[in-house]
């Protein structure tokens, strides 16, 4: 058995854009994270030196907002994915649907 079998993949033609959506997201939220680390570290080494949550405000406020985007990305990365997944099912439904009229009643004895 092939690890990919090829049927799958020209179903999966269908969802191409919501895939790279998918992807495109999933990588901007990596991006976010390692964003995420780097303010997380200047706030600690800002506190640990001392400093007031004055001169740490402008991080804490970026660090909101790639909190923010981060959940923005998770959310779409999420709803494209299972947007592919339903255009791969429905496809997959249709082909199975006209294979079935096809055959009429004789689908009953192919089991």
């Amino acid at each position: 058995m092939r690890p990919v079998d090829r049927r799958l993949l020209r179903e999966a033609g269908a969802a191409r854009g919501y895939l790279a959506v998918t992807s495109g997201l999933g990588l901007a939220g990596a991006a976010l994270i390692l964003l995420q680390a780097d303010l997380l570290s200047r706030a600690l080494a800002g506190a640990a030196r001392g400093t007031g949550t004055g001169a740490l405000a402008w991080i804490l406020a970026w660090l909101g907002v790639v909190l923010a985007g981060q959940a923005v990305a998770a959310a779409g990365g999420e709803a494209a994915a299972l947007r592919a997944a339903a255009v791969v099912k429905s496809g997959l439904r249709r082909r199975l649907s006209a294979q079935v009229l096809r055959l009429g009643p004789r689908w009953l004895r192919c089991r």
